[in-house]
């Protein structure tokens, strides 16, 4: 009987071991809990550099991976069952497309896995409006080099790389703005940002010019007179572009792009000649003359007589005019016998009444005073007296003016 019992109760420790290694091996349902707008509809980024993350929750080791390089873990990419915590890193996106990558959380045994999707926006594009230079047109000599300056609108346009190129890299040669010299000629830069363009003419010459010199000014002029200066350059085979001429005082002498000046009033003025930044220059001081002659001033003439006109008057009666004057004459020269020399009265028309009757010769620092009286149309009226030489007695001072009084003024 103690035997048989035996049996029963190995029986029973068999039967209960089985039941038990059938509850050991049962296995617990894998679960991942994510956030349900992630698993719907991602996540969303912009292009600059940011951190994102987010928690779930799993009740089984779990790891996780990416799809692109530029996403990375900030924490590891791995835990276990409980409350965890994905924390990842986003490099700026310096394209201007947006794209997409990946990060998938899979249980260890890799029976589930959930997949989020990470969209990251690309660069915003701001479109240039305008560009322009600091330079239009520039002047270089062979071998000289200068910098020209970009400037790009809008101030946060997306592209503002600025290309330049050259019509013709045989005359002129342009590398990030800045522009060298290499032969003799004309060539134009230009620069390029986002599809606007900016020009600058540019003129190349041979030989630096170091100085500039005003080489045919008479310093002398009367109101209303006008010359043309010119100048060399110095030395003589070299060139220059954009050289300016300026006056000290316009109210007394003006002058053009040309070079000529016009005698406005009386007064001095200084005419200057110039390059850009003045480095190269030269000047001349000219004075400006009433053309007439005052009464009762001795005057010296070319002849080598002096003239001194002592009294002017017109009259009118009906239609005539009588124009009356008296003056004296002396031989200012040390060696010579000069013939008198008479006055023209001209006329509005342009005619003139000639003085007649004396023919006398003066001596060295001989004088003689005489009076005259002409008569015209008052139609026709007298508007200027000039001194001249009727018997052509060579010109002894060239440097003398002309000498005409103003008879318009006496009427």
């Amino acid at each position: 009987m103690k035997k048989k019992l035996e049996i029963i109760t190995l029986s029973l420790v068999f039967i209960t071991g089985l039941f038990g290694c059938e509850n050991k091996e049962k296995s617990v349902m894998p679960s991942l809990d994510l956030p349900k707008d992630l698993l719907d509809y991602g996540i969303s980024v912009e292009s600059v550099c940011t951190d994102v993350g987010f928690s779930f929750s799993a009740n089984v080791p779990w790891q996780a991976t990416l799809s692109e390089n530029w996403i990375t873990f900030m924490n590891l990419p791995y835990g276990y069952e409980g409350k965890n915590v994905i924390h990842l890193s986003i490099q700026e996106n310096k394209s201007y497309t947006t794209r997409t990558g990946y990060i998938t959380i899979m249980t260890s045994d890799n029976k589930l896995s959930e997949t989020i999707a990470i969209q990251q926006k690309g660069i915003v594009t701001v479109p240039v409006s305008s560009i322009t230079l600091n330079k239009t047109e520039l002047s270089l000599f062979v071998g000289e080099s200068t910098t020209l300056t970009a400037i790009v609108k809008p101030d946060n346009a997306t592209d503002r790389n600025v290309t330049w190129a050259s019509s013709d890299e045989s005359v002129a040669k342009v590398e990030n703005g800045v522009v060298v010299g290499i032969s003799k000629g004309e060539a134009t830069i230009i620069a390029n940002a986002g599809g606007k363009v900016a020009e600058c003419r540019v003129s190349i010459f041979p030989v630096k010019a170091t100085g500039v010199k005003i080489v045919n000014a008479k310093n002398s002029m009367l109101i209303g007179e006008t010359q043309t200066l010119t100048y060399r350059l110095i030395p003589d085979n070299s060139e220059i572009s954009n050289l300016f001429w300026s006056s000290s005082n316009q109210d007394v002498l003006t002058i053009d792009e040309n070079g000529t000046c016009t005698a406005v009033s009386e007064g001095v003025a200084i005419i200057t000649i110039h390059n850009n930044d003045k480095t190269i220059s030269d000047k001349v001081e000219i004075t400006v003359n009433d053309p007439y002659m005052e009464i009762g001033i001795a005057y010296k003439s070319k002849w080598g007589l002096e003239c001194t006109v002592k009294n002017i008057s017109v009259s009118v009666n009906g239609a005539k005019m009588t124009c009356s004057i008296s003056y004296s004459i002396k031989n200012i020269t040390t060696d010579r016998v000069l013939s008198e020399c008479t006055f023209n009265c001209m006329k509005q028309s342009g005619a003139s009444a000639r003085q007649y009757g004396f023919y006398g010769s003066l001596y060295p620092n001989e004088s003689r005073t005489r009076s005259y009286t002409f008569d015209t149309l008052s139609s026709d009226p007298f508007v200027e007296l000039k001194f001249v030489n009727t018997f052509d007695n060579e010109i002894v001072y060239p440097e003398a003016p002309d000498l005409v009084w103003d008879l318009a003024k006496s009427y």
